[in-house]
């Protein structure tokens, strides 16, 4: 790998020292031998990153340095990840615990429902294919993020894999094997099931429910069903889970709607069908930033209470077209 032993020799007498190691080593508790920390800290630098095992090899290729061999870093990168993953469900656990500590602090029941914000990404730009049937992405990952503590912690998350490339080699060789179903199988869906975002809130609804931890708002993107996942997954608590939408994407949705829709001939003045749009963008993006300001004044007018902004914006709606049609007087 990265690292040396070293000893001395004599050249009048042929004397030769023992080896002595240049690195330190990390305790595994197995038998055999041990790895060496630089080594298995390169690769938890480029697990880090988004440059791997072939782009690391070239990076120390251009500093001059000897390169590891390619195999060997594949198993320290197995390794390091299976480290990894195992450490970060123990830090999920633990801030799910942390949820019930802070309720005890502010004297509620630990198993006070909390509200969380959670959305799923793929390992592809496009959800569909452009050259094949079904979904174009083949991995998903899901996280949720708590909003009790002030410090937006992730607290759960749910990943969906297709990929195992130890079932495609075993393939190759005429093996018949399923994935998932052998023996170190990576993948945790078979190839031909799409990935779900009402299966990645069902795994997060459920790592709650373990830990008897409540939940109260899921809030989700317009077509999200994530937080139908979460609900099913705490069927078997007393908690009542809502969704609640996001507002960042209901500006998005309300500007592509108002872009959308169809105007009077006379709406926007201009010469040219270029100079129309542009106005018609300008009042859309003027709507958006509206409706975002009216929300968030309303929200301190009432404290946060939905029940008072609901009740209010009747009114609100009312006044906002009565002012983009000139009277500003309320």
């Amino acid at each position: 790998g990265l690292c040396w032993q070293c000893c001395l020799r004599c050249t009048k007498c042929g004397f030769t020292s023992s080896m002595y190691k240049l690195y330190t080593e990390i305790e595994t508790g197995k038998k055999g031998r041990k790895p060496a920390a630089p080594n298995v800290g390169l690769q938890v630098g480029l697990q880090e990153s988004t440059t791997g095992n072939a782009k690391g090899r070239l990076i120390l290729t251009c500093l001059n340095l000897p390169v590891p061999n390619r195999s060997v870093m594949q198993k320290t990168a197995n390794k390091v990840a299976a480290a990894t993953a195992t450490m970060t469900l123990a830090d999920l656990a633990k801030k799910r615990d942390n949820i019930k500590r802070i309720n005890r602090l502010r004297g509620l029941p630990e198993n006070s429902p909390i509200n969380i914000a959670m959305d799923s990404r793929y390992n592809s730009a496009t959800i569909t294919g452009a050259y094949h049937a079904g979904q174009n992405a083949s991995q998903a990952i899901a996280v949720a993020v708590e909003k009790q503590s002030g410090h937006g912690d992730i607290v759960g998350i749910s990943i969906q894999n297709k990929l195992c490339s130890l079932g495609a080699s075993l393939r190759r060789r005429g093996q018949d094997v399923t994935c998932p179903g052998h023996a170190n199988c990576t993948a945790t869906l078979p190839a031909d099931e799409p990935l779900s975002e009402h299966r990645a809130g069902f795994d997060i609804g459920q790592q709650f429910a373990a830990q008897n931890v409540g939940l109260r708002y899921v809030v989700t993107d317009g077509d999200a069903r994530s937080a139908e996942g979460v609900k099913a997954g705490m069927s078997d608590t007393a908690c009542q889970v809502e969704r609640q939408a996001d507002t960042t994407h209901l500006e998005q949705s309300l500007f592509r709607n108002c872009m959308k829709a169809q105007f009077s001939a006379r709406m926007f003045p201009g010469s040219t069908a270029v100079i129309r749009k542009e106005q018609k963008k300008n009042f859309s993006l003027d709507l958006k930033n509206r409706c975002h300001r009216i929300h968030s004044e309303l929200q301190n007018k009432c404290a946060g209470d939905s029940r008072k902004v609901a009740a209010l914006m009747p009114r609100v709606i009312k006044t906002t077209v009565d002012c983009y049609g000139g009277d500003c007087g309320k």
